[in-house]
């Protein structure tokens, strides 16, 4: 019988290589663009205002004297029915006093009170 080869160990290949970076080398830094540069020095620069949250966009429409139907809260979020009605279901929870009318096929929602308006 012939004898069987014995299979030779191969050395392990390594998956990663490291980068061939000596320590004394420096990779250069980008300048920061003139506008940035021009922007940041200058003391009239008009800073934007806060991105305004939907949040904030329903209990504007809600604090209105009329209200705000759940059509227009839908076309101002862009949300679809249950996420208003989970909004709102959320702001109660959080302290604001919601009415709730019926008009024709419509609901008309208005904050009467909020939580900070009534602890003055």
């Amino acid at each position: 019988m012939p004898k069987a080869k014995q299979a030779t160990p191969q050395p392990q290949q390594a998956t990663a290589r490291k980068a061939n970076v000596r320590s004394d080398q420096t990779t250069p830094v980008e300048a920061p663009s003139p506008a940035l540069v021009s922007a940041a020095a200058a003391p009239d620069t008009v800073i934007p205002a806060p991105r305004r949250t939907k949040a904030a966009l329903i209990r504007d429409l809600l604090a209105r004297p009329d209200g705000a139907t759940t059509a227009s809260l839908m076309e101002a979020t862009g949300w679809q029915a249950h996420t208003v009605r989970a909004a709102l279901s959320g702001l109660r929870k959080s302290g604001v006093e919601i009415t709730r009318a019926k008009i024709g096929d419509e609901t008309l929602y208005r904050a009467t009170v909020t939580l900070s308006e009534s602890r003055t």
